[in-house]
């Protein structure tokens, strides 16, 4: 039997962005496979009692997360994490490393995090306003500034496709610090982008450095899940393979 795979995406990103990739996997024999979605996606902050911020989209994860682990049983669960799913998934995972379950001697848990064009930041790290965010204070949202700046290696129709998907999220409020990484309990994979624009090579480098990560390079953009599937797939499998 394949491990489960739970996949997390970044922010603006709904779970089509994920289709055709989830498509290759099954193909190649992992037919159980999940794509959460990031619940302050939608949200403002003028939203009322509460603003949902990145504490409540890791508190979502977890919670499918932990149903996920449990259902894929004896084999485990790899973690695949795109952008900001990076942190929101591995930040979900506390409890759930294969590690944690060994020290219980039990089987499964999360085996591998397998990232992509991936923040893996540290604890204590402060999110702030990032340069591709647009903020519009009067609305309480913010969204992407540029979204063809997130498909830069697809064509301007194909891109405007999958732009006019993007969501939103709330403009203030949403940013807390990192309290917890799970990339630091398991071993962790990580495809660097090299063309991307949103988050540079050098910037995931730094992210794949700080993970102690078995590094692979794609020349893609922000969103090769779309421009480059089946490469992406491929090391995506040649990722898990190594650990199985």
């Amino acid at each position: 039997m394949a491990p489960g795979i739970f996949i997390v995406p970044g922010l603006y990103e709904s779970r089509d962005t994920f289709a055709p990739l989830v498509e290759y996997l099954k193909e190649a024999g992992f037919p159980f496979i999940h794509v959460t979605t990031i619940v302050s996606g939608g949200t403002t902050s003028k939203r009322h009692p509460h603003v949902l911020s990145m504490e409540d989209d890791m508190e979502a994860i977890r919670s499918e997360l932990v149903s996920f682990v449990e259902k894929s049983g004896n084999e485990g669960v790899i973690l695949i994490l795109h952008s900001a799913g990076g942190f929101l998934g591995s930040g979900a995972m506390k409890g759930l490393a294969q590690s944690a379950y060994e020290a219980e001697a039990k089987r499964g848990g999360v085996r591998q995090i397998v990232a992509f064009t991936a923040g893996l930041l540290p604890v204590g790290f402060e999110h702030q306003h990032l340069p591709f965010m647009e903020i519009d204070n009067k609305k309480g949202i913010q969204h992407a500034k540029d979204p063809g700046a997130f498909f830069n290696d697809m064509s301007a129709e194909d891109s405007q496709v999958w732009a006019d998907k993007f969501t939103f999220h709330p403009a203030e409020g949403w940013g807390k610090s990192v309290k917890y990484c799970g990339w630091q309990d398991v071993p962790v994979d990580f495809i660097i982008c090299v063309n991307d624009l949103i988050l540079p090579a050098e910037l995931q480098e730094a992210s794949a450095s700080a993970a102690e990560a078995k590094t692979y390079k794609l020349k893609a953009g922000h969103m090769p899940q779309l421009s480059k599937t089946r490469e992406l797939g491929d090391l995506v499998l040649q990722a898990i393979k190594r650990l199985a």
